[in-house]
């Protein structure tokens, strides 16, 4: 803060440590931060109040900080919540904030990245490994809420004309980039996870893990897009996930090479791919051809 006094600028700065001293876990539970961890000049400048001293209030400043921070968790990855539990959920958030700590402006983005540490979450003690990764049905769980967190927040895109693709000449479609759309992922799910997620949306927050639902005969793929209404969903064949995935990174031909390589080479294989890639452009999968 420029040209702010001396004494001010401490005193912020101690504030801010106090604030962001965590909670700490005992027999599986939040507790909240230690007073007598606080800054010990911030602790002597606090006034005492009515009915409790001056560092015990400021204690209620630190819990009302991370509450907000966890409960953002919370309502950022719902069906994570539903199948982790409330308490273990809790727990692999604090541990994510101790890592990451905030540093956004933004209380959303306080998220970004938790997908990839709850993939490593071991256990209800919040530890976490590159070794014995949590549950399948976890990791696809938390993948899908990133997913929605992720579309919800992209930004207004340009609209991709429908008929693009159709004025290139077969080379140049062959050696041109398409743009993933900021407003669509492509996720599968090997349990009815999208519609265990819509359920939990529509009911008070459980306080226990909820049971798994059996998984699929096989995996199901979904193209998921944000539009004004909300978000949709579009089913897709393995195929077409498969090249709508290979198209976020590669060239239409290297993506329609490798389609090959998956299903072999036929006239039914040539027409189904110029389907779906006309069916992506007609969806807004895409926000423009780079060439």
């Amino acid at each position: 803060m420029n040209g702010a006094p001396q004494w001010l600028a401490d005193y912020q700065a101690q504030f801010s440590r106090m604030l962001r001293e965590p909670f700490t876990v005992s027999a599986g539970r939040l507790v909240p931060a230690d007073p007598e961890r606080f800054p010990a000049s911030l602790c002597i400048t606090a006034k005492a109040g009515p009915h409790a001293p001056g560092p015990t209030r400021l204690g209620t400043y630190n819990r009302q900080y991370w509450l907000r921070l966890i409960t953002t968790m919370q309502r950022s990855f719902p069906l994570t919540v539903a199948l982790l539990g409330p308490g273990s959920f809790n727990l692999a958030a604090l541990g994510f904030l101790v890592q990451r700590p905030p540093r956004h402006r933004d209380l959303a983005a306080i998220a970004n990245g938790f997908d990839g540490y709850v993939r490593k979450f071991r256990d209800a003690g919040g530890s976490a490994s590159d070794a014995d990764g949590v549950s399948a049905s976890v990791a696809e769980a938390v993948t899908i809420d990133r997913a929605f967190n992720d579309v919800v927040a992209a930004p207004a895109e340009p609209t991709f004309a429908p008929g693009a693709l159709g004025g290139l000449a077969a080379d140049d479609l062959a050696s041109a980039r398409l743009l993933p759309s900021a407003a669509v992922r492509f996720v599968e799910e090997s349990w009815p996870l999208l519609e265990l997620r819509r359920r939990v949306l529509a009911k008070p927050r459980p306080e226990a893990p909820v049971a798994l639902p059996p998984a699929l005969a096989a995996t199901r793929a979904w193209a998921l897009q944000q539009r004004e209404a909300g978000q949709v969903l579009y089913p897709l064949s393995p195929l077409q996930a498969r090249l709508y995935t290979c198209l976020q990174t590669q060239t239409v031909g290297a993506a329609l090479a490798d389609l090959e390589r998956v299903a072999g080479a036929d006239g039914g294989l040539a027409r189904s791919a110029e389907a779906w890639l006309a069916l992506g452009v007609e969806h807004g999968f895409w926000r423009g051809i780079s060439r």
